[in-house]
């Protein structure tokens, strides 16, 4: 099966046996969450992107991919080193999805 969302874990419930999801704000669920696919632009491709930090001169040695489309949303791990490159699809509205799931301010 897909891999739970980020921030989602699985349990089985002591009486009943039965499997239930929860989140780290306290939701829980019998039916296993997936994750949200944004609505991807009119012909939209998954392509190649350099990060580029010659216009930004951030002092960070990697750009920090988001969790979602929010610049503080940052993901627990995931990084791409400046002047590497990441396949995405360019959502048109200021962010890229990423082949991973995770979301880079474009």
């Amino acid at each position: 099966s897909d891999p739970l969302p980020e921030g989602w874990w699985e349990a089985t419930d002591a009486e009943t046996g039965d499997r239930y999801f929860f989140d780290a704000n306290g939701k829980s669920q019998w039916d296993r969450p997936h994750k949200a696919s944004p609505k991807l632009p009119e012909g939209a491709r998954e392509c190649t992107y350099l990060t580029d930090n010659s216009v930004l001169k951030a002092t960070t040695k990697a750009l920090r991919h988001r969790s979602t489309r929010s610049c503080g949303d940052f993901h627990p791990s995931m990084r791409t080193v400046w002047a590497e490159t990441l396949r995405g699809i360019d959502l048109r509205d200021g962010w890229v999805l990423t082949s991973a799931g995770s979301y880079v301010p474009f």
